[in-house]
């Protein structure tokens, strides 16, 4: 299996339920990148191309957008 290195990451959530629970999680996990939680997909690529940028990195990021299924 080929490793998949990340050097930011942007979550998604549809209700307000879910990003409350990414959001108490990243707060007690402490993430090692940057993380955040959105409730759009094109303000969280947004979000991760302006991160990249800052972090010097100017290769295509790799973007994938996994929307929670909890309902609210």
């Amino acid at each position: 299996m080929e490793k998949i290195y990340v050097s930011v990451s942007a979550l998604v959530g549809s209700t307000f339920i879910a990003r409350m629970m990414a959001n108490l999680l990243m707060n007690f996990v402490k993430p090692t990148i940057p993380m955040k939680m959105f409730a759009d997909s094109e303000a969280a690529v947004q979000w991760i191309k302006n991160k990249r940028e800052e972090l010097h990195k100017k290769e295509e990021p790799i973007i994938v957008i996994i929307q929670s299924g909890i309902a609210g």
